[in-house]
């Protein structure tokens, strides 16, 4: 039983029509307001499932479309007989919607009647905001060539400003040469007065382009200026006038992503599929493969996110940093790259985080939101089917997709939880996968009982080979997951048991990748082929929980490990890596702390911590130390550089630790010293230098000036003078002065000369010979 309170009027509705409590207040000031009248489900018991086939798609959606229509034609009829105020604005044929402008007579007349189940307040939405594609790896897909070919991605925002250069040579949309395929308006405002004064939707389809190049953006304008929020909103009839136009032209445009970055910030820790959005995600999903990206939304909210991404259908993103920022910003830790940005609602049902802050794209800079995540990867979703499409020639179904981009995803711990990162690999391992069930929503059948708990299983044939490395990945709505214990059994009776994290409501995750590597490991050498069963267990006492997906995957046989430190702990294959995670940052074994060189990651020793080194050589960043070590991890330098001088005048001064040079202190002036000459007397410092006054050494006859000697210094003689200069007694020789020679003019010999010569030779003649040496006389 319902009761809504209309203006003057309290009526009790005997329906089990659920009603929007923000009607009555609204008709209060209005005599009529616009809802979204959601019809009871036309087929309750069909399963959730895509059809590969479009063919297939495309029957099942004409033969539900025709199904609504006669029940909207039903309803309306019955409407216009009571006589009350209103009438239809957009009938959606592929939806269980449509949109009706009523008064309090109507709404009560929609909420008595079987063929309604809901009546929704056409609530307002706004954008979702307040480099980066290298950061998620899509660079790897682009330098082979693969950048979203053939694919096609919408944009529900605000009009796209397809002509300031950042979308190609775009004369209009749809000109050869421009990303913006397709422009179009659900807004009463013109499209070029939004995109003038919104910028919003230009970032975002700017993101996506930078993540996938190569596909086409439909602009598709759902925002309105709003004068009493001076801002630019939407509203939710808005939205789904854009969404059933796109699954009617979904093929036309080869669409697989549709990116919505609008939101209201409701705080919801539990998914909200009894909202709207939710069948118009599934119609999406179902009849067109489609997937739809959104916004988790910007309240900061720890453990809520906002609708529309709170549908369990949506790939719900949120933010972090790609790149460290200049300061913690609204957080009170400081934050690093891959950090969850600290303005994002987080809670256990987000799928991926992406960047989103500071994102400059589409030739608008500085934007910042999980508005700016989601279109990560949405671009991400046309990177992937066009690759899939170059492989196989037909895109991947939707929930397989889903579950690749957590499965490939990188592990990223923030305040406890594993949250996965985007990233894009193409050469990332490909698993073989089995589906062991999925549901769209919450419904009887997928609830966790609290003693019978809740089974599923699947066979597998034609494999023929041994297990070699698994991962289980789960999607479970519970407000208190750790409460949930699943045991995996694989077909030769080998079982696991899996604990699911504690710390936020639900969960979505990989066992053996985003959580827990090598969870799976015990099941390794069992057969492939068999039943595969999955029993989870709800050992609390809170809201009974649902399993909303499950999959196991086995690694190829011919998988290869590869131990890369982001992957924190995966090797790819199923099996571990050894790693430390240290204030929830991954680190290969034997990798260094960054900054200081003496700690290093000892995995088998302390994984939770930095280990201390000792002997190894480093360096303590001081020159004046010869020989660095780690000490009880510290470097300490050894053999300290003693600085000396060889100058008279300066003390020795201090090592500088930034190239190992010494500094000299002068002396005063005139300080005696010694310059080690001694040939100088009276050595004084003069200007730093030692400096005295030479020693004289006298002139000798013959010779030049005198030379000190400066080790005893002594006088010693100069160089001689030139023979034949001459002297006081006559002319140089060799040094000496030699009396006159007799000479004539011209140094000829004389008369005398001759003459005294020739009786020199007259005596030597009469001298008698000796045999020994000369006698005393001579």
């Amino acid at each position: 039983m319902s009761m809504v309170t209309l203006p003057g009027l309290l009526v009790t509705l005997l329906s089990s029509a659920w009603i929007d409590p923000l009607i009555a207040p609204a008709l209060a000031s209005s005599p009529t307001q616009v809802v979204i009248v959601e019809l009871v489900e036309p087929e309750p018991d069909r399963p959730f499932a895509f059809l590969p086939r479009a063919l297939d798609r495309e029957k099942r959606l004409l033969a539900r479309e025709a199904l609504l229509s006669a029940r909207k034609e039903r309803l309306v009829s019955r409407l216009l007989a009571t006589g009350a105020r209103s009438r239809v604005l957009s009938r959606w044929p592929s939806l269980k919607l449509l949109a009706l402008e009523a008064d309090a007579e109507g709404v009560n007349a929609l909420a008595v009647d079987p063929l309604v189940a809901k009546v929704h307040f056409d609530r307002l939405a706004r954008p979702l905001a307040t480099t980066s594609f290298a950061f998620t790896g899509a660079n790897r897909f682009h330098e082979r060539g693969i950048a979203g070919a053939g694919t096609s991605v919408a944009v529900i925002d605000a009009a796209v400003r397809y002509d300031n250069g950042a979308f190609g040579d775009c004369p209009q949309p749809g000109a050869l040469g421009c990303s913006v395929l397709v422009w179009k308006n659900f807004s009463p405002d013109p499209m070029a007065n939004v995109a003038a004064g919104e910028a919003h939707g230009t970032s975002v389809a700017g993101i996506v382009l930078a993540m996938a190049p190569q596909t086409r953006i439909l602009s598709l304008n759902v925002l309105a200026y709003d004068d009493s929020s001076k801002s630019y909103v939407s509203s939710l009839r808005r939205e789904l006038d854009a969404i059933q136009w796109l699954i009617t032209n979904a093929e036309q445009y080869h669409l697989v992503a549709v990116n919505m970055s609008l939101g209201t910030e409701s705080n919801v820790s539990r998914p909200c599929n009894e909202g709207p959005y939710f069948d118009v995600f599934r119609t999406l999903w179902e009849s067109r493969g489609v997937l739809v990206t959104a916004a988790s939304g910007n309240a900061g909210y720890s453990n809520g996110i906002a609708s529309p991404a709170c549908v369990s259908l949506a790939v719900t993103v949120g933010a972090q940093y790609d790149l460290t920022p200049g300061s913690a910003q609204c957080s009170t830790r400081f934050a690093h790259a891959g950090d969850l940005a600290c303005f994002g609602d987080r809670s256990g049902q987000l799928d991926l985080v992406a960047p989103g802050v500071n994102i400059d794209a589409g030739g608008v800079t500085g934007f910042s939101g999980t508005s700016m995540s989601a279109p990560h990867v949405a671009g991400a979703i046309a990177v992937e089917q066009s690759a899939r499409w170059k492989e196989v020639q037909a895109f991947w179904p939707p929930e397989e997709l889903h579950r690749k981009l957590v499965l490939d995803a990188v592990p990223r711990l923030f305040g406890g939880w594993p949250f996965s990162q985007l990233r894009l690999d193409p050469d990332a391992p490909r698993h073989e996968g089995l589906e062991l069930a999925r549901w769209a929503r919450e419904q009887p059948e997928n609830a966790i009982g609290k003693e019978s708990g809740l089974a599923v299983s699947a066979e597998v044939s034609g494999k023929g080979r041994a297990i070699k490395g698994a991962y289980l990945y789960l999607e479970v709505e519970h407000q208190r997951p750790q409460d949930v214990a699943a045991t995996l059994t694989s077909p030769g009776g080998k079982a696991v048991v899996l604990r699911l994290p504690a710390g936020l409501s639900n969960f979505i995750g990989v066992f053996g990748h985003t959580l827990q590597p090598g969870a799976l490991a015990a099941l390794d050498g069992g057969p492939i082929d068999g039943r595969w069963t999955l029993l989870l267990h709800d050992s609390g006492t809170a809201d009974t929980g649902h399993l909303l997906e499950a999959a196991i995957y086995w690694a190829a046989e011919d998988c290869s490990a590869g131990c890369v430190p982001e992957y924190c702990g995966d090797d790819g294959c199923g099996r571990t890596c050894e790693v430390c995670v240290i204030d929830e940052e991954c680190v290969g074994d034997r990798a260094p702390r960054p900054q200081a060189q003496c700690q290093e990651c000892r995995a088998h020793e302390a994984p939770g911590t930095w280990s201390a080194m000792t002997g190894e050589p480093c360096d303590d960043a001081d020159a004046c130390t010869l020989t660095d070590q780690c000490v009880d991890g510290r470097c300490q330098g050894a053999e300290p550089v003693i600085c000396t001088t060889e100058s008279a005048c300066h003390t020795p001064g201090a090592c500088d630790p930034a190239n190992g040079a010494c500094d000299e202190v002068r002396k005063p002036e005139r300080t005696p010293c010694d310059d080690g000459n001694a040939c100088t007397l009276q050595d004084l410092c003069t200007l730093g230098a030692c400096r005295g006054q030479a020693v004289a050494c006298p002139t000798q006859e013959c010779r030049g000036a005198g030379k000190c000697e400066p080790t005893s210094g002594a006088c010693l003689p100069g160089d001689p003078l030139a023979d034949g200069t001459e002297c006081a007694q006559g002319t140089c020789k060799a040094g000496e002065c030699k009396s006159g020679c007799g000479c004539g003019a011209g140094g000829e010999p004389g008369l005398m000369g001759v003459a005294l010569a020739m009786a020199g030779m007259a005596l030597q003649r009469r001298r008698p010979r000796r045999s020994q040496g000369p006698s005393p006389r001579e």
